[in-house]
C-alpha cells in the first residue's frame, strides 16, 4: 500500500514539477490535442492591430534591450477563467498556487502529454488535477487558455459530465470555443435538441452551416434547412462529402436508395448523429472514448450499452453504479464475451 501510494505521489510531484519547470520549447506543441470537435460555430478571427511606431531621430544612438528574452505580461486585478475549478484545495490537498511560476504553454503541453489509460490510480490523480480550483498561471489571460486545455483533456479521456460541470462553473460564457464543446457534449449524450435551442437563443454565436442545417431540421423547419443547404452548395461553402451527407439527412428516400457513404477520416459528434439519423450508424469502438457515451442511451441494445459502460469505466470517468445497473438489468442472453462477465457478476 505504501509503495503504491509512493508511486502515485511520486508521479504527481513529477507532473507538477514538469508543469512549472518544463522547457519553453514544449510551447511549440498545440495547446489542444483534441481534433474531433464539430465545427458547430464560426470562431471569429481576431485582427492583429499594428502598434504605432514613432521613428527615432537620426542622431539617436541605438539602444540595447536589457530585458530577458521572454517577458510575461498580465493584467492586474482581472479575473481569469483559468482559476475556475470544482474541487477546492481543502478537498484535493493540492496547493492553491499549484502552477507556481509555470507558463501557460508549458503547463498545457505537459497536460496534453499524459497518457494514463492503463493506470487507474493515476487517472484519478489527473482528474483531480484537471478539476482543481487553483490560482491561474502567472501569464494567464482573462480568456482562460489553460481552462480550455483542461476541458479538452477531460473530453479526450471521456469525462463528459465533468467537462460540462467545469464549463457550467465558469458561468454564462458566450465564448464560441466553449460553446463548441458544450454542443458536442450534448450531441454525445443525446441532448442535441437542447444544444440547438441554446444555439438559437445566443445571437452572439454564428452557427457554422452544417450545424445550422442540422438544427433547423431537428426543429422541424425542413424547408429552410433545404434552402440553406442548396444555397451553400451553389456558393461552394460546404465540402462535397458534407453536402452529400446533409442531403441524405434531409431526404430520407435518397438515404434509403443510395449506396453507403464512406466514413470520414475524422468523425465528429455531429457526423455521428447525422449518420445515425440516415440509418447508417457508425461503430464507436474505434472512435475516441468520449464517443462511447452515445451508446449508453436506451435506444441502443443492452450489449452495446454494457460494452460502452465497460470502456468508460476502464477510463475512470463514470460512476461504478452505472455499470452495476447495466450488469443486473436482465439475464444474459447468450454466453461468451460480455455475457460471461455479466453472468459472473450476477
Amino acid at each position: 500500500m505504501v509503495a503504491k501510494y509512493g508511486a502515485v505521489l511520486g508521479w504527481g510531484l513529477g507532473l507538477i514539477g514538469a508543469l512549472i519547470g518544463t522547457p519553453a520549447a514544449l510551447a511549440e506543441n498545440p495547446l489542444s490535442a483534441i481534433d474531433w470537435l464539430s465545427k458547430s460555430v464560426v470562431t471569429p478571427v481576431a485582427q492583429p492591430v499594428s502598434p504605432a511606431v514613432t521613428p527615432a531621430p537620426a542622431s539617436a544612438p541605438l539602444a540595447t534591450n536589457v530585458l530577458p528574452q521572454t517577458v510575461t505580461v498580465t493584467t492586474l486585478g482581472q479575473a481569469s477563467l483559468d482559476a475556475t475549478g470544482l474541487l477546492p484545495p481543502a478537498k484535493t490537498g493540492l496547493p492553491q498556487a499549484l502552477w507556481g511560476l509555470g507558463q501557460t504553454a508549458d503547463i498545457a503541453a505537459a497536460i496534453n502529454r499524459q497518457r494514463l489509460e492503463d493506470l487507474p490510480a493515476l487517472q484519478g490523480l489527473l482528474m483531480t488535477l484537471l478539476l482543481a480550483e487553483t490560482d491561474p498561471p502567472v501569464d494567464a489571460t482573462p480568456g482562460g487558455t489553460l481552462f480550455l486545455v483542461r476541458i479538452d483533456k477531460l473530453l479526450e479521456i471521456g469525462a463528459l459530465d465533468q467537462a460540462m460541470a467545469l464549463i457550467q462553473a465558469a458561468g454564462d460564457q458566450k465564448s464560441p470555443d466553449l460553446f463548441r464543446r458544450t454542443f458536442d457534449i450534448a450531441l454525445l449524450t443525446g441532448a442535441e435538441d437542447r444544444a440547438c435551442r441554446a444555439l438559437d437563443k445566443t445571437p452572439s454565436l454564428s452557427p457554422a452551416l452544417p450545424a445550422r442545417i442540422f438544427c433547423l431540421a431537428r426543429g422541424g423547419d425542413w424547408e429552410t434547412a433545404a434552402v440553406t443547404l442548396q444555397t451553400s452548395v451553389a456558393l461552394g461553402q460546404i465540402a462535397p462529402d458534407t453536402a452529400e451527407l446533409l442531403t441524405r439527412f434531409l431526404d430520407p428516400a435518397l438515404a434509403e436508395e443510395g449506396a453507403a457513404l464512406p466514413v470520414p477520416a475524422v468523425v465528429t459528434p455531429l457526423d455521428l448523429r447525422i449518420f445515425e439519423a440516415i440509418g447508417e450508424p457508425l461503430s464507436t469502438t474505434g472512435l475516441p472514448v468520449a464517443f462511447a457515451h452515445s451508446d449508453l442511451t436506451e435506444i441502443n441494445g443492452w450489449k452495446s450499452r454494457i460494452e460502452a459502460a465497460e470502456r468508460l469505466s476502464r477510463a475512470g470517468v463514470i460512476a461504478p453504479n452505472l455499470l452495476l445497473g447495466l450488469y443486473t438489468l436482465q439475464k444474459p442472453a447468450a454466453s461468451g464475451g460480455v455475457w460471461d462477465r455479466v453472468a459472473a457478476f450476477q
